[in-house]
């Protein structure tokens, strides 16, 4: 059984070999992908101790999560903006054309380090740091605790903040996944049984974990089934049933 846990998730272009780049070709990453799934799939390890089992079925759905996270653009650039500390979370008003600026920015910024070009690393970092200040004002960004370090937050059309810095919803990028793919969920006792299609539970599993839903203690996930543990009978149910309302949505 897995907790939740509170320490720092893999880097997604880390687990997948790739440079963090915004400009990433989709075949260039789906090419990566399968690589390392080759080098980590569960299967791999069947006849492993059950430690080594446990430890291969948690990387490969961190492995499953990187590619979901990189595979878009939007996505692609959400990443990369939360790994300097902005959060977009739910919030739809993001211009792209802000966050192609501000990437591109950075990229430069990067290029201009890799040169030594001192005029123009300082030139570029008052630049950002302007834009930084304007764009937040604009967003209506506030500054939110997660865990031990405060970011920038940019609360949704109802002024809820993503989960984890107080807000109440569920982050968007868990709805869509049970929307698209929860089959069933049936309690048993103070657990929950979600069916999903066939290779697609390791993700939805790793959504729920990192989401860290109200009353889900943590997951165990196969192919196609996620067993989810909750503190009690009552629970589970009331788990199932909010679940399975997202998935009629």
């Amino acid at each position: 059984m897995e907790s939740p846990s509170s320490s720092k998730q893999p880097d997604a272009f880390d687990l997948l070999g790739l440079p963090a780049r915004f400009d990433l070709d989709g075949d260039v990453i789906e090419r990566a992908f399968y690589a390392r799934s080759k080098e980590l799939h569960p299967d791999r390890f069947a006849s492993a101790p059950a430690a080594e089992r446990v430890v291969a079925l948690s990387r490969s759905r961190a492995l499953n999560d990187a590619y979901q996270t990189l595979k878009k653009p939007v996505g692609r650039a959400e990443y990369l903006l939360e790994r300097v500390g902005v959060s977009i979370g739910e919030n739809e008003r993001l211009d792209p054309v802000t966050i192609m600026a501000v990437l591109e920015m950075r990229e430069e910024l990067a290029e201009a380090r890799a040169a030594k070009a001192v005029a123009k690393i300082e030139m570029l970092q008052a630049d950002m740091q302007q834009r930084r200040a304007r764009d937040l004002v604009e967003l209506g960004a506030v500054r939110v605790r997660r865990g031990r370090i405060l970011v920038y937050a940019v609360p949704g059309p109802n002024g809820s903040l993503p989960t984890g810095t107080g807000g109440e919803e569920l982050p968007a990028r868990l709805r869509r996944a049970v929307e698209e793919l929860l089959v069933s969920a049936s309690p048993c006792t103070n657990q929950v049984v979600l069916r999903t299609p066939p290779g697609a539970a390791g993700y939805l599993a790793s959504c729920l974990d990192q989401s860290q839903v109200t009353d889900v203690v943590g997951t165990i996930a196969g192919d196609d089934t996620i067993l989810v543990i909750t503190p009690s009978p009552a629970r589970a149910k009331a788990v199932a049933r909010r679940l399975l309302a997202l998935a009629a949505e």
